[in-house]
């Protein structure tokens, strides 16, 4: 039925036709075919390896080839949208409640789940001997579909704090029949010891000397197969965790029927990079290859495989005074600004990286005084302060990793003071940085500093982190162009330090600041330095048909002095990507392209020099032609 949709109505479609995904890159309901947002009939029809000519036969298989299972939820909860039920807040209203352990054990008794979701790292340390970990960190919609039972009631473990985001993440799948949550957590069986299991946790190097020994344990991998597929310890049974069930007897259990030889499951959390090479083997590798990176480098200069390290579960703090806390943030920023409930702080447990850490709470001030309270009462309750900007970091910045307390700076948004004379700015740490170039346009100035995500992020983000763009060839970045801060410290005093000018006196605590990421204070107000607009400019396109020649050439560029104020380069894959969205003209065959922009005296661009070897297409030299191959290209 798809083979015969694709070629009888959508490949009929004229080229120029726009299509875009049904299912995000990654998608459990599919396949990921692609991870563009947007494309044409014609870009698929030549590049999609689904598209080609093959048959009906052929291209099942190849759609079906390394697809994943579809999880076990789904068809129950097909069965579930055909009937009325009530809706998921009245629901959990109704059954979200705290049960003592005396009760739980009465459940469980009568056939209820107990399901651990706080992270593995502190349901190994100690659990309820019988309960199931399903972590919130994870894939946890996926595999509690997957591991529980749709028909026994379940009663919920969960960090402080966090029950109703359980219970929550638990309707959204059709799991809603929860019997409640243990109250205070594993704090209420610290009396009953003997209901406490624990689990060993078995370090790489500890595992490579145990396969070494006389008697080498069993090792169960029950990652995907895409998982195994791409790194894989030499030696081990793989049953996808879906599958353990109903396989369990595959598991070998050594010679004699009392062998009690210990089995040790490699979990998906575990690091191919902490496998030595004697146990790792990855796509084309085989067993005992040597480390080639560690040739050449002094054993006193490496680090040790039994060094130590932190884990993050076990330093994720407890608010031990949350009401507290709560009603006295509630009285400094009001309560609309004041986000407590799990389904609102989820919007704020992401940025662009590829963590998640939900917050404890959430709060939006609207001043720097409210942002100086804040600190003051977090400082008073011991909790950590993450300040946030627009989340378009990659680094995860912005996320409590450790729990605690996020600051959202995006209601200050505000221009305070723009001084042309004196070429300075000010404004408040949550004004968009594009908005910065917007409001001095027009008398020709404009803010150098110019990040990828310019149209969402934050003037704050930006001096946490020393954001720099395009232009950072020519202008540098933003500790280049921001005169002076005002920031709000951990004791929640407020200072301000730099001047309005370059230079300072005293010590460059400015520079200090910038590129601090938040570890110093949070910055509520920057002085920024506005430049004036060069006369004209031009914008090149440098057409190239080998990758490695592009590259050569940013070299080549800059040392013949040419001097561009912006030069970045677009792959194919880039091309393919921009093209159909933008409409710039790039051509679609090409390998690459370079981005190349010169400003200067409306007389002198046309000599500025160029390599003989680029074939170059003119492009519009307006500030319009600039916005049309630069900033499109950052939009999309």
């Amino acid at each position: 039925m798809l083979y015969d949709s694709l070629r009888e109505k959508l490949l009929t479609l004229p080229d120029a036709t726009l299509v875009y995904p049904a299912h995000g890159a990654g998608s459990l309901c599919g396949k990921n075919l692609s991870t563009d947002t947007v494309s044409t009939i014609g870009v698929q029809r030549r590049y999609n390896y689904a598209l080609q000519p093959m048959s009906k036969e052929a291209f099942i298989e190849i759609i079906m080839a390394d697809q994943p299972d579809a999880p076990p939820y789904f068809t129950y909860d097909a069965i579930l949208n055909t009937k009325e039920r009530p809706t998921l807040e009245a629901t959990l209203a109704r059954v979200l409640r705290p049960v003592t352990l005396e009760e739980l054990l009465r459940l469980r008794g009568e056939g209820a789940q107990v399901l651990d979701t706080r992270d593995p790292a502190d349901f190994a340390g100690a659990h309820v001997m019988g309960s199931i970990n399903i972590g919130l960190g994870g894939e946890f919609a996926s595999w509690a579909g997957t591991l529980l039972d749709r028909d026994a009631p379940i009663v919920i473990i969960a960090g402080s704090g966090r029950e109703q985001e359980a219970a929550l993440r638990l309707g959204r799948i059709g799991f809603d029949h929860i019997a409640g949550y243990l109250g205070g957590g594993m704090g209420a069986v610290d009396a009953r010891r003997d209901l406490v299991g624990r689990v060993a946790r078995v370090t790489a190097p500890t595992l490579a000397e145990q396969l070494a020994s006389h008697d080498p344990p069993i090792v169960l991998d029950v990652r995907t197969d895409a998982e195994r597929k791409a790194a894989s310890i030499a030696g081990s049974r793989h049953i996808p965790l879906q599958h353990l069930h109903e396989r369990l007897r595959e598991v070998p259990r050594g010679p004699r029927a009392d062998d009690r030889r210990p089995l040790r499951q490699r979990l998906p959390l575990v690091d191919r990079r902490q496998l030595p090479p004697a146990i790792r083997r990855g796509r084309g590798g085989r067993p005992g290859r040597r480390d080639l990176r560690l040739e050449g480098v002094p054993a006193s200069h490496r680090v040790k495989e039994s060094t130590p390290r932190m884990r993050l579960a076990d330093a994720r703090v407890r608010l031990a005074s949350r009401a507290a806390l709560t009603d006295e943030l509630r009285e400094i920023v009001g309560g609309e600004h004041l986000l407590s409930e799990p389904g609102d702080l989820l919007a704020y447990e992401y940025d662009a990286s590829n963590i998640t850490a939900v917050p404890d709470l959430a709060v939006l001030p609207g001043s720097a005084e409210e942002v100086a309270r804040v600190l003051r009462a977090a400082a008073r309750h011991g909790v950590p302060v993450v300040p946030r900007g627009a989340g378009t970091g990659v680094s995860a910045g912005a996320l409590p990793i450790v729990g605690g307390l996020v600051v959202v700076m995006t209601r200050m948004n505000r221009i305070l003071e723009i001084d042309l004379d004196n070429r300075v700015m000010v404004v408040e740490a949550g004004v968009t940085n594009i908005d910065l170039t917007r409001a001095v346009a027009a008398q020709g100035y404009f803010y150098a500093p110019d990040p990828s995500s310019q149209y969402a992020s934050s003037i704050g983000g930006n001096v946490a982190h020393n954001s720099g763009g395009p232009h950072t060839i020519a202008y540098g970045v933003t500790t280049h162009h921001v005169l002076g801060v005002e920031v709000a410290l951990p004791s929640g005093a407020l200072v301000r330090v730099g001047a309005e000018g370059p230079d300072s006196p005293g010590l460059d605590l400015t520079g200090v600041l910038v590129g601090s990421e938040g570890t110093c204070g949070i910055v509520t107000r920057v002085w920024v330095r506005l430049l004036r607009r060069r006369e004209s400019l031009t914008t090149a396109l440098a057409i190239f048909k080998d990758l490695d020649r592009a590259c050569e050439a940013v070299t080549e560029i800059i040392g013949r002095g040419v001097g561009p104020v912006a030069l970045e380069m677009m792959d194919h894959n880039a091309i393919q990507a921009v093209e159909p969205f933008v409409h710039a003209g790039y051509p679609l065959d090409a390998e690459a392209v370079l981005l190349i922009e010169v400003e200067g005296l409306r007389e002198t661009l046309p000599r500025f020099a160029v390599p003989r070897t680029v074939i170059f297409g003119p492009l519009p030299t307006t500030a319009t032609g600039k916005i049309q191959k630069f900033e499109l290209r950052q939009r999309v």
